[in-house]
C-alpha cells in the first residue's frame, strides 16, 4: 500500500484519541529511529473500535501490515502502546494499551497473546486507558492526522483559526477533569501522617460532617476537597484547592476554601508561639462567620478514627456534577 500521509512522531503532540478525551503518547525513541512508527503514522489516521479485555484496550487496522523492526516481546508493563499481530493466520493487525495484568498473563505484568512491539507509552493514569469502552471508536491522532497544529510561535501572531483550535482541543480534554481531581484526593490515603485518620479520611469525615449538617452540595465537595492540595502545594494547600475549585463554585465558597487555612490557625497557632487571631484580620468580611463556622463545625473536627465517616462513592456523584459545570458560570472571578 503508499503511503498516504507524511507524518512525522517527532513533531507533536500526539494522542491516543477516545470518545472521554485524549491520552498523550511519548514514542519509543527506538521504534522511531527504526522508521517503524513513520511507516505506521504512513497509513493516514490509525483508527479503529475499542475493544477493552482485562488489562488491555485494543483495536484492528487491517491494512497497516507494517514488518517488526526491533525486538518483540509477549510481556510489557502497564502504560504501553504496542503494535501486535494477531495470532498467525488472522492477517490482523492492531494497537495495543496496556493497563494491567492481562488474561495472558500471571499477575505481575500485561501479557499479550502474541508477540508485539513496544512503540511508545500512554503518558497518562493508566486507568484512563481501562475506562475506554468497548465498542467506541479509538484512533491515533497529531499534528498530521486529524487535530492540527497553530500556526504561531508567539501568541501576539495568532489568528483566529488558530485560537478556534485550540479551544476544540480544550474541551476534548475537560471530560477527564473530575476523574483528575479523584486522583489528586484518593493519592491523600497515602500521604505520610502523624494524626490518628490520615489525610484521605480526614477529607471524607469533613465532607460527612458538612452533608450531614445539610450544606448544599457545592460545598459539600469544597468541604471534600479542602486539603487536596497538601501533597503538591503544602505550604500553601489552602490557595491550591480554591484554585482547582473556583471555577466551579460561587465565590462565597471560594472564598471560604482559599481561607480555611487562616481560620484553622486558630486551633494551634498559639501552641506554636504564634498568633492564632491571625483570622481577624478579616473580621469585617461578610463571609467572616462562613469560614468560621466551616472550621469549627467540619475541618478541626474532623481526626477521629471513631466517626461514621462515609466513603469516597458517596460524594463521587457530587464532585463529578460539580466538575461537569460550565467554568465560571456561578458567580466566580475568572483571572
Amino acid at each position: 500500500m503508499t503511503l498516504t500521509s507524511n507524518a512525522d512522531p517527532e513533531r507533536g503532540p500526539w494522542f491516543l484519541v477516545t470518545v472521554d478525551g485524549r491520552l498523550p503518547i511519548a514514542w519509543d525513541s527506538s521504534a522511531v529511529s527504526s522508521g517503524m512508527v513513520q511507516k505506521l503514522l504512513g497509513f493516514g489516521r490509525l483508527e479503529g473500535e475499542a475493544e477493552n479485555i482485562g488489562g488491555e484496550v485494543f483495536f484492528y487496522h487491517y491494512h497497516a501490515d507494517v514488518p517488526f523492526e526491533g525486538s518483540q516481546k509477549e510481556v510489557f508493563e502497564v502504560g504501553d502502546l504496542v503494535y501486535w499481530r494477531a495470532p498467525e493466520g488472522s492477517g490482523r493487525f492492531g494497537i495495543l494499551a496496556f493497563y494491567g495484568n492481562t488474561t495472558f498473563g500471571d499477575g505481575t505484568a500485561p501479557r499479550a497473546s502474541s508477540p508485539g512491539v513496544r512503540i511508545g507509552k500512554i503518558v497518562a493514569d493508566p486507568e484512563k486507558i481501562g475506562r475506554i469502552p468497548t465498542g467506541t471508536p479509538i484512533s491515533i491522532q497529531g499534528p498530521d492526522l486529524g487535530l492540527g497544529q497553530v500556526s504561531f510561535r508567539s501568541m501576539d501572531a495568532g489568528t483566529k483559526e488558530d485560537f478556534a483550535l485550540l479551544q476544540s482541543i480544550e474541551e476534548l480534554e475537560r471530560p477527564d477533569l473530575a476523574g483528575d481531581v479523584l486522583a489528586l484526593l484518593t493519592a491523600l490515603a497515602n500521604a505520610p501522617s502523624v494524626y490518628q485518620v490520615n489525610r484521605l479520611t480526614h477529607s471524607l469525615q469533613c465532607a460527612t460532617r458538612a452533608m450531614r449538617d445539610g450544606a448544599d452540595e457545592e460545598l459539600v465537595v469544597c468541604a471534600l476537597l479542602h486539603d487536596v492540595g497538601d501533597l503538591h502545594a503544602p505550604d500553601n494547600h489552602a490557595a491550591f484547592a480554591a484554585t482547582l475549585l473556583e471555577p466551579f463554585v460561587s465565590e462565597k465558597n471560594a472564598w471560604i476554601v482559599r481561607h480555611h487555612g487562616i481560620f484553622q490557625q486558630y486551633y494551634y497557632f498559639h501552641h506554636l508561639g504564634q498568633d492564632r487571631n491571625r483570622r481577624d484580620a478579616f473580621r469585617d468580611h461578610p463571609w467572616f462567620a462562613d469560614c468560621e463556622q466551616f472550621c469549627h463545625r467540619w475541618d478541626q473536627v474532623s481526626f477521629d478514627p471513631h466517626y461514621d465517616t462515609l466513603p469516597l462513592s458517596t460524594f463521587e456523584p457530587l464532585l463529578r456534577r460539580v466538575f461537569s459545570r460550565p467554568a465560571w458560570s456561578q458567580g466566580s472571578k475568572s483571572e
